[in-house]
């Protein structure tokens, strides 16, 4: 059963297959972009909240439709989730453009249906499986440092001025999300909590980790820092999963509606429905979490008898603007942002339960 067939909003607001022509149609910005006549579309969204749909005319023009539902869409419509997420994301991808070059750029953004147009990237591959398949990385840490750089610079006091600073922070205020990343994040992998999937042959150690009231009290500083501090505009949900990477040629005609000129490295950050003014630097988010995901790959390198560094040969995976398949038989690298729920999950009974102590 797909996302749209589970209801969750008025009807005829939950886009399908079958009504996204006719949407795209409707829509000034995005009619003459992409030829309605013999429409491709596909729904690809694999992640956790959202719909997502490539939209390819007959001509090979193309772009990305994505939805946010009024719940998560790997639950279903027991778990509500506020749709103006898409709201946060819209304006967030506009502020980090408007600083960066490395950021999925937004053609169109709905309102009323919490939908965004964004530029297709299926010629690009998610960083996660690009590291996971032994991807040539030359180049992929020094845009993104540019990336978050230029974000912490360009939407903080220094770049905007004081009142602007505080107009923009009070505009991006992203409550519901921000639980999220409080408890997932910063919470519960310190403290514990019975959604928490854990390996038989590791729990000893996590035992051991979160009994030991140093490492609590430093991860509770950190919690603290996210909670009360305001220095710029994180994408708040950066890792390797929500990063594409292409290099050199894309694979036959490009999308007209974005992309890079041929034989350049290409590496954009997309879903930052997460975003929020937070604190920026070493010892919160998102530098660490990237840094993590980078660490983690180059450990699993090593154990698969891989070099980890510049010059491997590049393999170029399917890209989409859900997520690239992970190579038959390779190890997904583990996930470590807030979006990134387990189909394990159960929603909580209520927003105290989601909420623990700490």
């Amino acid at each position: 059963m797909t996302a749209a067939s589970q209801g969750g909003g008025p009807n005829g607001t939950v886009l399908t297959v079958e009504t996204v022509p006719g949407y795209i149609a409707s829509r000034p910005a995005l009619a003459g972009l992409v030829a309605a006549d013999g429409m491709s579309v596909t729904e690809v969204g694999d992640g956790n909240l959202n719909l997502v749909f490539i939209c390819r005319g007959s001509d090979r023009r193309s772009l990305v439709l994505k939805q946010a539902l009024p719940y998560v869409r790997l639950v279903g419509p027991s778990w509500p989730m506020t749709e103006e997420r898409a709201a946060r994301e819209a304006a967030a991808i506009t502020a980090h453009s408007a600083v960066s070059s490395h950021v999925c750029r937004l053609i169109d953004f709905d309102p009323e249906r919490h939908v965004l147009a964004l530029e297709d990237l299926s010629d690009h591959t998610v960083l996660r499986t690009y590291l996971n398949t032994g991807g040539d990385h030359t180049g992929v840490a020094e845009r993104l440092g540019g990336y978050v750089a230029d974000v912490a610079f360009g939407t903080s006091f220094l770049a905007l001025g004081e009142e602007q600073f505080r107009l923009r922070a009070a505009e991006s205020i992203n409550t519901e999300l921000c639980a999220l990343t409080e408890d997932v994040v910063f919470t519960e992998p310190f403290l514990g909590a019975e959604r928490n999937s854990v390996r038989p042959d590791v729990q000893p150690q996590v035992d051991t980790l979160q009994q030991d009231a140093a490492w609590l009290d430093a991860a509770l500083a950190m919690k603290l820092r996210f909670l009360t501090v305001q220095e710029a505009l994180l994408h708040g949900d950066l890792h390797s999963g929500s990063v594409f990477v292409r290099r050199g040629h894309p694979a036959g005609p490009g999308p007209t509606t974005g992309g890079e000129a041929d034989s350049t490295l290409s590496v954009k950050t997309f879903d930052s429905e997460f975003a929020c003014y937070g604190p920026i630097g070493r010892t919160c988010w998102p530098p660490g979490c990237v840094l993590w995901c980078s660490t983690t790959s180059i450990a699993g390198d090593r154990c698969c008898g891989r070099l980890p560094q510049a010059g491997h040969p590049s393999r170029r995976g399917s890209g989409s603007c859900g997520r690239t398949a992970h190579r038959p038989g390779s190890t997904p690298m583990p996930s470590c942002g807030p979006g990134r729920i387990r189909s394990g999950w159960t929603p909580p009974a209520s927003p105290a339960a989601r909420r623990p102590a700490g």
